[in-house]
C-alpha cells in the first residue's frame, strides 16, 4: 500500500464522531500515565499463573480491566483492587480451574486469556460482546493454539468462542509473520505451561511489556532480532512463576500524545513519570532528541522506570532517522512524524512507508491526515519525508480523518492542541477502550479532550 494512499474501509453514514484536544493555556504539571490496556490484561493473567501475591501498579482504569479481573477469578485466582494497585493471588502455572460460567472479556484481553486457557486441561466459553467480531480469533492464532493441542470453535448462532484446552500443551516454534503480535502474545502465555522451548516471532514493538513482566515473575526468555521489523523470543516452559511487585510502564501511545501536546502548546512544562527505559517510549524520546526537542531526564522510581521533563518548542532543524529507529517506534510513530513535520528543517523517517510494516494501514492513514492538513510530505522509496515548518491549520472547516484508529486520532488531536478550538479529528475510533485514562491526564495538565457528534451529509 503506498504511503500516501488511505486504507480501504467501508463508507460511513449518519452520525460521525469528532475528537479534539483544547488547551486554555500552557500545559503544566506532573503526571504518571498508566500502562496500556494490553499490558494491564496481561499482568492480571500472569498474576493468576504465579504462586503467591502479585501487586500491580500503574493499571489502566475502566470496565475492561474489571472484566479481565472477573475472568481471572473464575479461573481460580483471587483478585482485589486497591487504591494504588491491584493484587492477584495466583494458582501457579498449570493450576487454573475450569470456570462455571462463560468469561466476558474485551478483545485486548483475548490473547493472554486464550493462551492461559488453551494450555490447561479445561473447557472455557468466552461470551460474545456487543461490538466484537463474530469470530475474534484470526486464522494465525487459531492455527498456533491448535498446534499446541487446544481446540477453538465458534458457538452456533454467535454463541461465543469455545476453548478446549490441551491435556498437555505442546511447545511450538511459531515462525509466522512478524506483524501477528496477538498470536505471539497468546503463544507466549500458552508456552508457560508447555514442556520444552516455545519460540515466536513478533514485531519489534508489538509485545508491549509482556516479555519483561514474564521475566520479572521468573520466566526465562531469550530475545534476538529477526529481520527488519521483528524479533524472535524463545521461552523455556513450565517455570515456577512467583508473585512479586510489578510496575507497568506508561502506555507509549498515551505518553506520546502528552509529549506532543506539551511540545506544541506555547509555554508548556510537563513532567511524565513511569516511562519504560526501553521499547517504543524510549525510541520515541530518543528520536525527538535527535530532532532537537527539549526533553530532560528527571529522577526515576525504584522500579527502574524513567521520568522526563518536556518543555514547549518545535524540534530543531530536522534530521534522518534510520530504519531500525523508526521500526522501534511502534504506536508512537504518528506523534513522532507530526513533531518532525513541525521542525525547522526536513526530516526523513527511513522505512516508514515500507509495505511490509505491521502498521502499514496506520501509516497510510497518517499520510491522509497530513494531506488533509496541507502538510508537505512525500514518500521516497520506503521512506517518509516531511518538509518541516508545519503548523496545525487554523481554519475551522478542516476535518482530519483518523480511519477509526484511536492511536492516530489522539496524536493528530494533540498536534492541534495549540489552536483555540483544537483540531477536529473525524473517525477517532474507540478512544475510551484504547486509551482509557488520556482524558484524565490531559485535564491534569490543563487541557481537555472532547468527543462530540455531528451529522454527516
Amino acid at each position: 500500500m503506498p504511503c500516501g494512499s488511505p486504507p480501504d474501509r467501508p463508507p460511513r453514514s449518519g452520525t460521525r464522531e469528532r475528537l479534539c484536544v483544547r488547551a486554555a493555556g500552557a500545559l503544566r504539571g506532573r503526571v504518571r500515565p498508566p500502562g496500556s490496556p494490553e499490558d494491564g490484561h496481561a499482568a492480571l493473567v500472569l498474576g493468576a499463573l504465579a504462586i503467591g501475591e502479585t501487586a500491580i501498579r500503574g493499571m489502566p482504569s475502566g470496565e475492561a480491566v474489571a472484566r479481565t479481573a472477573r475472568a481471572c477469578r473464575a479461573l481460580g485466582a483471587r483478585v482485589t483492587e486497591g487504591d494504588a494497585s491491584w493484587t492477584v493471588a495466583g494458582t501457579g502455572v498449570g493450576g487454573l480451574s475450569e470456570p462455571t460460567m462463560p468469561l466476558v472479556i474485551d478483545d485486548a484481553a483475548l490473547a493472554p486469556i486464550l493462551g492461559a486457557c488453551a494450555s490447561h486441561p479445561i473447557d472455557v466459553t468466552i461470551a460474545p460482546r456487543a461490538g466484537s467480531a463474530d469470530d475474534p480469533v484470526g486464522a494465525g492464532l487459531r492455527e498456533a493454539l491448535a498446534a499446541m493441542g487446544a481446540r477453538l470453535a465458534v458457538g452456533a448462532d454467535g454463541g461465543g468462542l469455545n476453548v478446549r484446552g490441551a491435556r498437555e500443551a505442546i511447545p511450538i516454534a511459531r515462525e509466522g509473520a512478524a506483524g501477528d503480535a496477538a498470536t505471539a502474545r497468546a503463544v507466549l502465555v500458552a508456552g508457560l505451561n508447555a514442556p520444552g522451548r516455545t519460540t515466536v516471532v513478533a514485531p519489534a514493538a508489538g509485545l508491549g511489556a509482556l516479555p519483561d513482566l514474564m521475566a520479572r515473575l521468573g520466566a526465562r526468555i531469550h530475545r534476538v532480532p529477526h529481520g527488519a521489523h521483528g524479533r524472535s523470543l524463545a521461552l523455556d516452559g513450565q517455570p515456577e512463576l512467583v508473585g512479586v511487585p510489578l510496575a507497568l510502564p506508561a502506555d507509549p501511545a498515551c505518553t506520546a500524545a502528552l509529549v506532543l501536546a506539551a511540545l506544541v502548546v506555547p509555554g508548556s512544562d510537563v513532567v511524565l513519570d513511569g516511562l519504560a527505559p526501553d521499547g517504543p517510549t524510549d525510541a520515541f524520546l530518543a528520536a525527538l532528541r535527535t530532532l532537537g526537542a527539549d526533553i530532560a531526564e528527571e529522577a526515576g522510581d525504584p522500579a527502574g522506570l524513567r521520568a522526563v521533563r518536556v518543555r514547549a518548542g518545535a524540534p530543531g532543524a530536522g534530521g534522518v532517522l534510520a530504519a531500525d529507529a523508526v521500526a522501534a517506534l511502534g504506536p508512537t510513530l504518528p506523534a513522532l512524524a507530526l513533531a518532525a513535520a513541525s521542525s525547522a528543517g526536513e526530516s526523513r523517517l527511513a522505512g516508514a512507508c515500507a509495505p511490509d510494516r505491521p502498521d502499514a494501514p496506520r501509516i497510510s492513514a497518517l499520510a491522509a491526515g497530513l494531506a488533509a492538513m496541507g502538510i508537505a510530505h512525500r514518500a521516497v522509496g520506503d521512506d517518509l519525508v516531511l518538509s518541516g515548518g508545519a503548523r496545525p491549520p487554523a481554519a475551522e472547516d478542516i476535518v482530519v480523518p483518523a480511519a477509526g484508529d484511536p492511536v492516530l486520532a489522539v496524536a493528530l488531536a494533540a498536534f492541534g492542541a495549540s489552536l483555540p478550538r483544537g483540531l477536529a479529528i473525524a473517525e477517532p475510533g474507540p478512544i475510551d477502550a484504547a486509551l482509557p485514562d488520556l482524558e484524565r491526564l490531559l485535564r491534569a495538565v490543563g487541557a481537555e479532550l472532547e468527543e462530540t457528534a455531528r451529522w454527516a451529509s
